[in-house]
């Protein structure tokens, strides 16, 4: 699945995200893979309190076992990635960009709310996933409550604030600030199915810029 270009969503009957994937009453489902997807942000039109996600899993039965691999999401108003519930969550080889940085790829546009800012500030992750892991994937921005098992070879942006985090901070080194990406560095992002990279040096954005999982 591929989504290049952002979208001003008009809250018709809420529906608001990029993507999503919903289960029914007494359907739930496992075993779910996306690979090689891109997706771009919705932003919600000004005044409107739409939930916009650029991937959102929600639904009446329980969803397990969701892996994304080799794919991008920028952040839409509200999450670029909302995992809502989830039980075993994994990024493999992904890239998430919440946080202002999506607005470098993607500027607001006219008629979204945030355009008057000239940003947006989304999470990359919201929703309270349990059991989720990140293998040689990059996650830019906030990460709600989910609760990680296993990293190897992955890096987060996020410094902790909570208590509820405090399982995660306690697994991190401290590298230098996200405030020190300059913007024609970040990550001009190609979409192509089944695979990511960047025109930048993935090495700087990784050792230089980033805070560093260690195995939970």
């Amino acid at each position: 699945m591929v989504v290049p270009d952002a979208n001003v969503k008009y809250d018709v009957n809420n529906n608001a995200d990029t993507a999503a994937f919903r289960t029914g009453s007494n359907a739930p489902v496992s075993n779910v893979r996306f690979l090689g997807c891109y997706f771009a942000p919705s932003y919600r039109e000004a005044g409107s309190k739409a939930h916009t996600d650029s991937l959102q899993f929600s639904g009446a039965s329980t969803y397990s076992n969701i892996q994304l691999e080799n794919t991008v999401a920028f952040g839409s108003t509200n999450a670029a990635i909302q995992v809502g519930a989830a039980s075993h969550y994994a990024f493999v080889r992904t890239l998430i960009i919440g946080s202002k940085m999506t607005c470098v790829r993607y500027p607001v546009p006219a008629g979204a709310d945030g355009y008057s800012l000239g940003f947006v500030n989304p999470n990359a992750v919201n929703g309270a996933a349990t059991n989720a892991t990140a293998i040689n994937s990059i996650i830019i921005g906030s990460i709600g409550s989910t609760r990680w098992a296993f990293q190897s070879g992955s890096t987060i942006s996020y410094v902790p604030q909570t208590d509820d985090d405090s399982d995660l901070a306690a697994n991190l080194n401290t590298l230098l600030n996200l405030s020190e990406f300059i913007s024609n560095d970040i990550f001009q992002v190609q979409y192509q199915t089944g695979e990511w990279k960047f025109q930048t040096t993935t090495n700087e954005l990784i050792h230089d810029t980033m805070y560093t999982f260690k195995k939970f």
